[in-house]
């Protein structure tokens, strides 16, 4: 059976396909937040749109209800009540008079309030205007003897006709009808010859302090006898600003505060008479009344619906913070495996350089003596003493191996902080030690203490002797003096209350700022950075700092670098330069006095 072969991609590969395929995927959940947010907004405006139509429809609906009513009730006028007096030939005695009710009209209270009639009045077919509450003639003198006006009443009468005629003249009025008569002419049946009230805006100008002013005066008239020679029209004049702030406080309690605007509709004032019933406006801020021509506009509300937290946006945030998180996760996760990749590969350059010299010197000089090749006792023993010192290299090496191994799997025993044992003891059983390794490098060790009395620390006395170990090997390995001068290692110990200092530090070339950040970090190898072509020369895997610090704070402590290279001096010949090398510390905790 055939399998294809799967493409082993490199860590640095993912890499890039993730760096390819973040911003492609981010671009499509872009797209999709931006249709699912447009698609709710949408929702939300058709929603809010619809809601504030229905508002103001309810709105007009109430304010057509109250004006049906109260037209309605002045329908129900006989003909007869526009004259000052009605003749009755029926009533005893014959030929009695009665008076109209609308010679003197009481103040009826309706659903928007006290009565708005200005003024009622009737054009006679010669167009002449009469008015019920101004009788002439024989009427006067019967209205004033029996009380049913007064002279004050007929006054106030006769200067508000004079105002109705200036802008409703009998002509204009009669033209007004004349738009309603065929529908006068399909009402009017044998049975009422009566035609309905209509309503109608008149627009009126008037001039104050040599400015122009505009408003409109509402008019209800009718055709009585329509058709016929007999005709006549009847009106009545109404108190359109009285009528609109009633109107407008029906609307508030409806729609509550808003800016609410009323105002006669353009063609009404152009004499286009009342609109139609059922007469609607797409606009969601306004509308028309059936019952007269009238504008409604209320405003002062939101176009749009304000962001707030739904299910969508949720989600939406849910989506995205999942999304987010999915990506650090993955980069994190391809540059920890790219990370590891160059570790491995790092280690197995470091473990191969380093065991091939070790087991190429044991190859050769384990056959030498097997062969008997070697037969002077002092050349001998100097082939013996070879094999002892690179088997030591060989436990070291592996012990390195083994301890960062444990490390990283987080199982490396960790001895018991709770003995506690003499730093300077510790230091002194260590000296033979670190002067062997000084001295096989030729490099001075010096040691100052600041110590008085006892100094136990809180720590396993082994870790601490590994941990100077590695420093003292590093100084001796990388820590030699460019210009020359003697190589000398200084360990300096301080004490203090809680902390005990043990500083390590030589007067090689330092460590450069840029490479401090990686200095700690395992397989790395500072020489590489400071010297250049003599890298390749030393012994060690890189893992000696790296080691030494995890130990370190396994105890409790921690270890630090606490000077870089600081200063550079040129001679004259611009071939030596001067440092103050570098200093690591060794902070650990100090047992408690009981």
């Amino acid at each position: 059976m055939f399998t294809p072969k799967v493409p082993n991609r490199s860590p640095r590969g993912r890499l890039l396909l993730f760096w390819w395929l973040a911003p492609l995927s981010a671009i499509a959940l872009i797209w999709v937040t931006y249709l699912a947010v447009e698609s709710e907004r949408a929702i939300n405006d058709s929603r809010l749109f619809w809601a504030q139509k229905t508002q103001v429809e309810r709105v007009i609906d109430r304010m057509d209800s109250a004006l049906r009513v109260l037209f309605t009730r002045e329908s129900t006028l006989a003909p007869s009540a526009f004259k000052s007096y009605v003749d009755n030939q029926n009533a005893e005695p014959k030929g009695a008079r009665f008076a109209s009710p609308l010679l003197a009209p009481t103040v009826l209270a309706t659903g928007l309030g006290p009565s708005f009639q200005r003024l009622y009045f009737e054009v006679d077919a010669d167009a002449k205007i009469q008015l019920p509450e101004l009788p002439t003639g024989a009427d006067l003198d019967l209205a004033l003897l029996r009380g049913h006006t007064t002279v004050q009443r007929i006054e106030s009468a006769r200067k508000r006709s004079a105002l109705l005629q200036r802008f409703a003249s009998p002509k204009l009025l009669l033209g007004l009808l004349r738009m309603t008569a065929e529908d006068d002419a399909k009402v009017a049946t044998g049975v009422s010859p009566i035609a309905p009230f209509h309503a109608f805006f008149v627009p009126v100008s008037t001039t104050i302090n040599g400015i122009e002013m505009k408003h409109a005066e509402l008019l209800l008239l009718r055709m009585v006898n329509p058709g016929t020679p007999e005709k006549i029209v009847q009106g009545i004049w109404y108190d359109w600003p009285a009528l609109r702030l009633a109107l407008s406080a029906l609307a508030e309690s409806e729609a509550g505060a808003g800016e609410l605007d009323l105002s006669p509709s353009v063609q009404s004032l152009r004499g286009a008479g009342a609109p139609a019933p059922g007469r609607s406006s797409s606009d969601r801020n306004g509308g028309q009344l059936a019952t007269v021509a009238l504008d409604v506009h209320l405003g002062g509300r939101p176009t749009a619906v304000p962001f707030h937290w739904s299910a969508t946006t949720t989600s939406l945030a849910g989506a995205w913070a999942v999304y987010l998180a999915s990506l650090a996760t993955l980069h994190t996760a391809l540059h920890r495996s790219r990370d590891l990749a160059q570790r491995r590969a790092r280690f197995a350059s470091a473990v191969t350089h380093e065991l091939r010299t070790p087991l190429t010197t044991f190859c050769m000089y384990t056959e030498m003596l097997k062969e008997g090749m070697v037969t002077d006792e002092a050349q001998r023993q100097e082939y013996i003493e070879t094999l002892h010192r690179e088997s030591g290299r060989l436990r070291h090496i592996v012990d390195n191996v083994l301890q960062s191994a444990g490390m990283e799997q987080g199982s490396a025993s960790q001895k018991s902080r709770g003995q506690s044992r003499d730093l300077m003891a510790v230091l002194e059983d260590l000296d033979p030690l670190l002067r062997r390794r000084c001295e096989g490098s030729a490099v001075e060790l010096i040691q100052d203490t600041h110590v008085d009395g006892p100094c136990k620390m809180q720590a396993d006395p082994q870790s601490v002797e590994r941990i100077l170990l590695n420093l003292v090997d590093n100084a001796c390995k990388y820590g030699r003096p460019s210009n020359g001068a003697q190589h000398s290692v200084r360990i300096t110990v301080l004490a203090g209350v809680e902390h005990v200092e043990i500083f390590v530090a030589d007067n090689g070339p330092g460590v450069s700022a840029t490479f401090a950040p990686k200095l700690f970090e395992a397989y790395e190898r500072g020489l590489a950075e400071a010297s250049g072509d003599r890298a390749s020369e030393q012994e060690g895997l890189g893992l000696g700092l790296s080691l030494s610090r995890e130990l370190a704070q396994s105890l409790g402590g921690d270890l630090t670098l606490v000077s870089l290279r600081t200063r550079s001096v040129t001679n004259r010949k611009n071939e030596t330069s001067e440092s103050t090398g570098a200093t690591f510390c060794l902070r650990l905790p100090l047992a408690k006095q009981a």
